[in-house]
This record gives C-alpha cells, structure tokens and sequence, in this order.
C-alpha cells in the first residue's frame, strides 16, 4: 500500500465516521438515558447528544468520542486526506508535461462520473482536503513513469527552488485572442489551455509567457493568412491549430487546382470529389479524402506538363513560382554568358572593386576557404572569380600565416545590385573547370 503523505501527520485530527457498528454500540451499550441527563452526565453540549441521537451528525471529534464512549476510537480507513501533497504532485506533473492541464486530471480523477465542470477549488486550496483515492492515483501515474514516492518529494522541493516562469497580464494578450476568435473562429480556450471565462471574470489574470509567445506568433500568422485572400492559407493555419484530420485533406489546398482543371482541361469537379462541389463552396464540407487531393494535384501537374502555350496567370498560385523560378534562372544564365565578351569583364570589374580603402575595413576578417560560403557561392566558383579578378582581391584582403578577406566587403558584394549575375557567371563556369583550386597562383 502506497505512503499516504500527511495523512499521519495531517494539520487537522482527522473526525470519526459513525459507521453502522458504532451507531449500534452507541444506541445499545452507551446511551441508558434521556438526553438532558446523558448531556449533563458526559459535560457534553446538548445539542450535539440531540443530534447524535436523532441521526443529524455522521462523524465527531475525537475529543467527543473519547467522552461519550469512554474509549478509543477503533481503527478506520481514511477516505480524505490533506491537499497540500496532492496539489503539490499537480503542479510537478503539469510542469513535467507540458501538455497536460490541471482540468484534464480533474477528468481522469473522475472519469466514471463523466462529469464536464471542473472543480478548481482543489488545485487553489480552497478545498483542504481530498479523497485519498486522488492522492494515491497521482502516486501510481508517477510511480508507472519510474517515480517513487521518494523520488517525487525530493523533485517537488526542486520543484519549488526553481524560479517561477515569467507572466503575461491577460489584458496584453486579450486583443490577439479576440482577433484570433472573430477572424479564424478559433476558441481561446485551445489556446490558453484553460476555460476562456475563467479570464474573462478575472478569476485569472496572467497567462504563461510561452502562451503570450504562441498566441502572438499566430497573430501574426493569421494576419498573413488574411492579406493573401487564400482560402488554403487561413484553412492550414486553423488545421495547424486544431490538429490535422488523418486521411483527409483540406478542400481549400486543391480548390484553386480543381476549379484550373475545370476551366482549361474541360474536368468535371465531381470526377474527383465524389459530389457535388456546392457543399465545398459553401464550406459546408472542407475536407476530401487525401487520395482525391493527389489525384487533382497530378492532373493539374500533368496537364501544365502537356501544355507549354499556357500563360503563367493563368495557371494556380502554386505553380506559378516554380516556373518564374525556372525563367528567372533562364534569364540569370543569358546574361551571365554576356559577361564572358570583353565589355563584361569591365562591368565586373566595377562591380567587384571596393568601395572603401583597405584600411576602412577594420570591422572583422573571413579566411578565403569561408569566404564563398558568405556570397552563397560555391568554392570553385568563387576561385574561379578571384583568379580571374586577382588584382581586386589582392588589394583588399590581408595576409596572416593564411589569407583573409574583410567581413564588410563581403557583405558590400552581397548587397550590390547585379553581383547576383557575376556570381552565376562563374557558377556556369565551374561546371566546366578541371582545376579545383585555380586563385592558389593568384594569392600565393
């Protein structure tokens, strides 16, 4: 049997239960005459030897079993104990899982009843005591996490040591759940992890800081969402916060692709939805089975595939940055080959010269083997740059046991309009380099 912790050494004498038995006794072995005079006899109050005979009292104290019986009390179980044990377990499971609320314990506590109304006077302590049966369930699910009782007094003192979290004042945090509740229609209380109203009465008045953090975070998020005018941006964010739907896929993220087949490809929205897409238009249903989203996602893949004529607006959202990705990198590539003439070389040049004197650049040192890395540039490139430019390096970087090149200079070609397509140049070039180290004869 596990060590009921202050129920030995409780702050209250725990009152005696009048069982059957005692009752019994009582009635037959103790009470001989009237009340005034069993009252008078006993130097009892009146009313208590009244209300004992008339069955208003279930328990008493042992002071008043002791006189009217004349004897000790025979042992009883101990049903109640004191709360501080059991709400000091509360808190270090809570901070251990940092999921876990205190109302989902109060469900697993009673779980038989099937009750929804938490009662948090048991976690403040307005309630002194508990069943003993709360204190001993919290013990078991520590002791099944490899806890003894031991174990879990000495992590409650650290536990109290430690210096309690920074709060947020509900008021900071009240607009952004507001903005959250009336934009997206998601309930605060997900977010808080306790119920909404509790603040609203102020009841509570300060929420953790890692709560402030996340809801300000999806404030911002949200806000994102609403500018775009996507209905899949808003959907994915609510998905995120309610927790995906296993086997399904939200209707917004393949609206804009089923309805592109429907105009261009001559598609029958019901082919892949099984229905009739009214229901998803008015969002009466905003989930379709993942394999029907795979299945408008190739189509529409395949379809593009099929048909280069298309126009970039006229395709969905979401393919549209892969293909100005893929001309963008077309025209990158043309006028990078337009560096190789004699007239590049002089553009280069002026790209690639510093603005300030060598000794301006005070600031930090990079080692020429990081310095490719900085650009977003790729060794052999960037090699192939400095051998062809060796006099512009040469007059800028410093020489220590191994050469180096100021930290502020990178950062100027990094932020130079059209270094981007000097950088391709030699990147085109490095594809066909055999040498992999061609500025060692320039900085040696």
């Amino acid at each position: 049997m596990m060590i009921s912790s202050k129920s030995r050494d409780s702050k209250k004498i725990p009152r005696i239960q009048l069982t059957p038995p005692i009752l019994k006794h009582f009635f037959e072995n103790v009470f001989k005459h009237s009340v005034p005079e069993f009252s008078k006899a006993r130097r009892l109050p009146y009313l208590l030897i009244y209300n004992l005979v008339h069955g208003r009292i279930k328990s008493l104290s042992l002071h008043h079993y002791r006189k009217i019986f004349g004897e000790d009390p025979p042992p009883q179980e101990v049903k109640r104990v004191d709360g501080d044990f059991f709400r000091d377990m509360v808190d270090l499971w809570v901070y251990l899982n940092d999921r876990v609320t205190k109302a989902e314990l109060y469900l697993e506590f009673y779980e038989e009843k099937q009750t929804k109304k938490i009662d948090y006077r048991l976690f403040n302590g307005q309630t002194k005591t508990v069943e003993l049966r709360m204190e001993q369930f919290l013990q078991k699910k520590f002791l099944d996490s490899g806890l003894d009782h031991a174990a879990v007094k000495k992590w409650i003192e650290e536990l109290k040591h430690i210096q309690p979290e920074d709060r947020i004042a509900y008021d900071i945090i009240r607009p952004d759940l507001l903005f959250l509740k009336n934009t997206l229609g998601v309930n605060p209380t997900l977010i808080l992890n306790q119920w909404f109203e509790r603040y609203e009465s102020g009841e509570l008045t300060s929420v953790p800081k890692a709560i402030y953090e996340k809801t300000s975070a999806l404030k911002k998020r949200a806000v994102e969402a609403l500018k775009s005018g996507r209905r899949s941006e808003v959907g994915k964010l609510k998905e995120q916060i309610y927790g995906e739907k296993e086997g399904f896929t939200l209707y917004s993220e393949v609206e804009e692709e089923l309805k592109f087949l429907q105009q261009f490809a001559g598609k029958r929205p019901r082919a892949y939805l099984g229905r009739s897409i009214s229901a998803y238009e008015r969002s009466k249903v905003k989930h379709i089975a993942s394999w029907r989203a795979k299945k408008i996602r190739d189509d529409c893949d395949e379809f593009i595939r099929m048909q280069p004529g298309l126009s970039i607006l006229s395709i969905p959202v979401a393919y549209r940055k892969a293909w100005i990705d893929r001309l963008l990198t077309v025209l990158r590539f043309f006028f990078a080959t337009m560096l190789f003439q004699h007239e590049g070389l002089v553009f280069e040049k002026k790209i690639l010269k510093p603005i300030y004197y060598k000794e301006d650049y005070n600031n930090g040192l990079v080692q020429f083997d990081f310095a490719s890395n900085s650009l977003g540039m790729g060794k052999k490139a960037f090699d192939l740059m400095v051998a062809i430019h060796c006099e512009i390096f040469r007059s800028i970087a410093t020489y220590f046991n191994r050469w180096y090149l100021p930290d502020r200079y990178l950062k100027e070609l990094r932020e130079k309009e059209f270094f981007n397509l000097v950088a391709s140049k030699y990147e085109l070039m490095a594809k066909h380099e055999i040498s992999s180290k061609p500025n060692e004869m320039c900085m040696n």
